[in-house]
C-alpha cells in the first residue's frame, strides 16, 4: 500500500494509515479481478501532494462535497462511503 500510495502522492513526514476493512466488488468486469484493503490515512499536516500534476487533480473536501458527486464516483469509491457511518468514530478519533 505504501508504494502503491507513494507512486500518486507525496505526504509529509509522520503519516499513518489504519486498515478498516476489506473491499470487493463483483458486480462489474474491474471489480471482479480486483480485491482491495480500506484505510484510514491520518496525516500531520494538509501538505499533501500529487505527483502526476498533468494528469491528474485534486484537494482535501469536506464529506458534504464528496456526496454532492457521490454518482459520479467509481463503484469502489462509492462502496467505501456507503459504509463511512460504520467507521465515524474511528475517522474521528485521531
Amino acid at each position: 500500500m505504501e508504494r502503491e500510495l507513494a507512486e500518486e502522492v507525496t505526504l509529509p513526514a509522520g503519516w499513518c494509515a489504519t486498515p478498516i476493512g476489506v473491499l470487493n466488488n463483483d458486480r462489474d468486469a474491474v471489480g471482479s479481478v480486483h480485491f482491495g484493503v480500506v484505510y484510514v490515512a491520518d496525516v500531520p499536516s494538509l501538505d499533501v501532494r500529487i505527483r502526476e500534476t498533468s494528469k491528474l487533480s485534486g484537494r482535501f473536501a469536506r464529506w458534504e462535497e464528496v456526496y454532492a458527486v457521490y454518482t459520479h464516483l467509481e463503484s469502489w469509491s462509492q462502496l467505501v462511503l456507503d459504509s463511512v457511518d460504520l467507521f465515524d468514530d474511528l475517522t474521528r478519533i485521531s
